[in-house]
């Protein structure tokens, strides 16, 4: 009986340490198969821009590769296990071709780590930001919060963010949810 448990309780450490091998490989298959897929980044970033889709972006927002890697890292320093997407983001933006003076699209998939953050990210980062309606740069933008709302521990609001002449270039939708209990975590989308 206790060979038995002894051998399970060896079996489990095996079993464990070999579990959390295999993430870390699927974390580095995910990272490098996504990264075959995109489109090597230059020397700026697109970010922002109407793409036709339907969504209200009615700017265009580029920024210095090296820029938006010196924030990302800045900002994925408090995270303790980055996961796949903001490892292969870096990775791509750290390997940004800079021998042409060329802008590439912010791809697909590492859109949503910058989405949520845009009202704050640029001012903080500057960059060429131009609004389609006027045809110039905008050297600041004017935030106004609408739609506050409610309901017990979960708040909604949207930021609309236009130029100088008043334009909107872009909204952003923002929720906020408070849990209460043992953790008393919070978390912001």
């Amino acid at each position: 009986m206790k060979a038995g448990r002894a051998f399970r309780s060896w079996w489990g450490k095996f079993g464990g340490e070999r579990s959390r091998e295999s993430a870390r490989e699927t974390d580095a298959r995910i990272v490098g198969r996504l990264l075959l897929e995109l489109p090597r980044c230059a020397r700026r970033v697109r970010v922002l821009w109407p793409s036709g889709t339907g969504d209200k972006v009615q700017c265009e927002w580029a920024v210095s590769a090296e820029q938006l890697e010196a924030w990302f890292r800045e900002d994925q320093a408090m995270d303790v296990l980055p996961n796949a997407q903001s490892k292969a983001f870096l990775l791509w933006l750290r390997a940004a071709d800079d021998r042409a003076d060329a802008t590439t699209n912010l791809p697909e998939p590492f859109r949503p780590l910058l989405q949520p953050r845009l009202g704050t990210l640029i001012p903080r980062l500057g960059g060429e930001l131009i609004c389609m309606q006027c045809g110039g740069p905008v050297d600041r933008l004017e935030t106004e919060e609408r739609d506050r709302g409610r309901n017990g521990a979960f708040s909604t609001w949207t930021s609309v963010h236009r130029c100088p002449a008043g334009h909107v270039i872009f909204t952003e939708r923002h929720a906020l949810e408070l849990y209460f209990g043992r953790t008393g975590r919070i978390r912001k989308e």
